[in-house]
C-alpha cells in the first residue's frame, strides 16, 4: 500500500471524493439525473437514501463538502478505516432518519455535510490519545456552537449555496456522531476491563 505521510493511504476518502466529483459532473442541479438522485419527500425512492449524500446543489456546495471530507478523511481514516467508514454510515443514517421522520418541512435534501458532522466527532474521539483533550473539546464545542447558531438562524454559517441550508441535517449528524462515539467508548471501556 502507498505510504501517506507515514500512514496508510486514505483510500475510502479518495474514492468518496471521486464519486462526489463524478456525480457533480453528471448530475448538476437542475437536471433529470439530479432529480433521480435527490431525496424527495414526494417521490420516495430507497436508493436516494444513499445517493443524496454524494449529490450537491452547486460548485460551492461540492467544494465545501470535499474540503471537509478530505480534511477529516486524511486525519481519521489512517487511524482506523473501518471506524471511519462506520462513522460516515452512521452520519448518513442519522441524516436520513432526520429527513424521513423528524423534519417534515423539507421536500428535498442532498449533501454530505450532515453526515460529516458525525465523522468530525468520531475523528475527535479517534485522536484522543495523540491530541490534548482541551483541544478536542474546544473543536467539538465550536462544532456544537456552529450547529446551534445555524439552528437558531436557519442559515449555514460558512456557506451560501443555491438551496437554503438544511441545518437540521448538521444537528442530526452531530447527534448520530455523539451516539456512535458513546457506543465506541463503552466498547473500549469494556475491552480494558
Amino acid at each position: 500500500m502507498i505510504d501517506f505521510v507515514g500512514r496508510r493511504t486514505p483510500l475510502v476518502t479518495l474514492v468518496v471524493t471521486a464519486v462526489v466529483l463524478m456525480v457533480a459532473a453528471i448530475a448538476p442541479e437542475p437536471s433529470h439525473a439530479f432529480d433521480a438522485l435527490v431525496l424527495d419527500r414526494e417521490r420516495p425512492r430507497a436508493w436516494t437514501l444513499v445517493t443524496a449524500h454524494v449529490l450537491h446543489t452547486d460548485p460551492a456546495h461540492v467544494g465545501w463538502n470535499i474540503v471537509a471530507l478530505l480534511c477529516l478523511g486524511i486525519l481519521a481514516e489512517p487511524l482506523g478505516r473501518v471506524r471511519f467508514v462506520a462513522s460516515l454510515v452512521v452520519g448518513i443514517v442519522a441524516v436520513d432518519v432526520w429527513f424521513v421522520f423528524v423534519d417534515q418541512s423539507l421536500r428535498f435534501y442532498c449533501g454530505l455535510s450532515g453526515a460529516l458532522n458525525a465523522v468530525l466527532l468520531a475523528t475527535l474521539y479517534a485522536l484522543r490519545e495523540s491530541v490534548p483533550a482541551k483541544w478536542l473539546f474546544a473543536i467539538a464545542a465550536i462544532a456544537m456552537a456552529k450547529a446551534g447558531w445555524e439552528w437558531h438562524t436557519g442559515a449555514a454559517l460558512l456557506t451560501h449555496t443555491r438551496w437554503p441550508a438544511a441545518v437540521g441535517a448538521h444537528v442530526a449528524g452531530l447527534v448520530g456522531g455523539a451516539a456512535w462515539i458513546a457506543l465506541i467508548a463503552l466498547r473500549d471501556r469494556g475491552a480494558r476491563m
